[in-house]
């Protein structure tokens, strides 16, 4: 299952993390960039955020027996 991390910073320096499960396959750092931009400056969040980093991680499950 693929899940897209964006992680914030607070001005203390504390992290808030928003994970979208099943994003699509073909994101770019260009396009994501503006939208957690966007998403700190609208303050949907319950302190001032800055965005931080973005992850794409995949995770999956192999059968052992």
């Amino acid at each position: 299952m693929k899940t897209l991390r964006m992680r914030f910073t607070t001005q203390e320096g504390k992290g808030l993390t928003v994970n979208l499960k099943h994003p699509k396959g073909d994101l770019t750092a260009e396009q994501v960039r503006p939208v957690m931009e966007l998403m700190a400056s609208k303050g949907i969040f319950p302190v001032p955020v800055a965005v931080d980093s973005c992850l794409l991680v995949d995770t999956g499950t192999s059968k052992l027996f």
